[in-house]
């Protein structure tokens, strides 16, 4: 787990005071992980454990997982090693990815998301056109009956 030395020391206080229930929602709030894992975390920290120990390289194979697309893999990964339930293990994962990212700020991602507005753009452009030639269509198609029927009607009587 990931925590930066500010919330870890906010958690070494809380625990002093015995605020375990409080340091167990800073670490929800911070990490947007589930109820055990939070729990989880506060108990092996109480015991002497800190973030410094914490499976770093636990999460630089689940960040490397994400990045080969590998999210299954990636979940079960991180359920193996910490013993949290199935969708606490999905919620740890996503957020790990999605901090990893904000972090990151690559160029391929800022690149990639410039491609798709670049698209969303272009369909934006031609979307009233499609829409507009659908609408000459069938007004085409509506005169072109009505047109029979005063053919029908003129030649029946």
């Amino acid at each position: 787990m990931i925590l930066s030395k500010d919330v870890e020391s906010q958690i070494g206080q809380l625990l002093s005071k015995n605020k375990k229930i409080e340091a167990i929602k800073l670490v929800i709030d911070t990490t947007k992980c589930g109820l055990k894992e939070a729990k989880d975390f506060i108990d092996h920290y109480a015991a002497g454990w800190s973030a410094d120990n914490a499976p770093v390289n636990t999460d630089q194979e689940i960040l490397s997982l994400l990045a080969q697309g590998r999210k299954l893999e990636a979940v079960k990964l991180y359920k193996e090693s910490s013993r949290a339930g199935l969708a606490e293990s999905k919620d740890y994962v996503e957020a790990l990815w999605e901090q990893h990212q904000s972090s990151a700020g690559s160029a391929v991602s800022k690149s990639r998301d410039t491609q798709i507005d670049q698209l969303v753009l272009n369909q934006q452009g031609t979307r009233p056109v499609k829409r507009i030639s659908n609408k000459v269509i069938l007004a085409i198609i509506a005169i072109l009956a009505i047109l029979l029927l005063v053919y029908i009607i003129s030649s029946a009587g």
